[in-house]
């Protein structure tokens, strides 16, 4: 799920090749990786953490890391043109299972993998995903995120996974 975001980390990447089927391929940087030292083994809890409050060793990605293909790609719009979004489209829990009915499915994840990514604070290990994204049904969505990209603003991501 897409939300605004920016950073030094270079977060998301998308193909400036228009596809004939209308899918624009993009990669992700889906979160950080953290040495498993950072997890306190008497405590059972992270000492480092990303946004979320999550502590992701390598360990626990490589379990999730399948679960990343076909994952849906979704945001929620905040306006009629569909290129403003925020947050998850989040509505509740139901039964102890999240919701989220304000949410659009503007693409999907085809593969997940552990990759090193650079920045002025130097390397990162990551989770990346890649996909794509219906272009044919979110065309002004595009065009936002890449006057958003070449201005220096990239989507920052929560992972469903």
């Amino acid at each position: 799920m897409l939300e605004k975001g920016g950073g030094k980390l270079k977060t998301f990447e998308m193909s400036k090749r228009v596809a004939k089927n209308g899918r624009r391929k993009f990669k992700l940087v889906l979160h950080e990786i953290y040495p498993d030292n950072t997890v306190d083994e008497e405590n059972e809890a992270g000492t480092v953490y990303n946004k979320n409050g999550i502590t992701w060793i390598s360990e626990y990605c490589e379990k999730a890391m399948p679960t990343i293909t076909d994952m849906p790609l979704r945001v929620e719009f905040l306006d009629e043109d569909r290129t403003e979004i925020a947050g998850h489209g989040d509505t509740g829990i139901v039964d102890g299972l999240p919701t989220f009915e304000n949410a659009v499915e503007i693409g999907h994840f085809t593969k997940g993998y552990i990759d090193t990514v650079s920045d002025d604070d130097g390397e990162h290990t990551v989770m990346m995903g890649e996909g794509f994204i219906d272009e044919m049904c979110y065309k002004n969505f595009v065009e936002k995120l890449f006057a958003d990209i070449e201005d220096g603003e990239y989507p920052s991501c929560s992972v469903e996974i």
